[in-house]
């Protein structure tokens, strides 16, 4: 996953972590929270100080990380904008048409 991505997912995160959850999907996000952190930390501390074209590389640069799986039902118990679920989506395995009727 490319740190701008990282970053991306913990914007999304932080918008989503006040709403009130049910069952165990509250424990996956609070995992997910968890896992970011650290990842998160080591980018900002590698911008910080660059230049316009250092900051871009280090942004550009991917990093493994092991995030619990979402799944779309799941994710049919928040409200979010389609900004946030195009993002959370990558977490549910990209399984966009999940619940589709068509």
């Amino acid at each position: 996953m490319k740190n701008s991505e990282i970053l991306t997912l913990q914007a999304v995160m932080n918008q989503v972590k006040d709403q009130p959850i049910r069952g165990g999907l509250k424990f996956k996000l609070l995992k997910i929270f968890q896992v970011l952190e650290p990842s998160v930390r080591i980018i900002i501390d590698a911008i910080e100080g660059c230049n316009e074209e250092e900051a871009k590389e280090v942004l550009a640069q991917t990093q493994t990380i092991d995030l619990p799986r979402l799944t779309m039902t799941e994710l049919e118990s928040l409200e979010l904008s389609i900004s946030q679920l195009s993002v959370l989506i990558e977490l549910a395995g990209g399984e966009q048409d999940a619940g589709n009727e068509n």
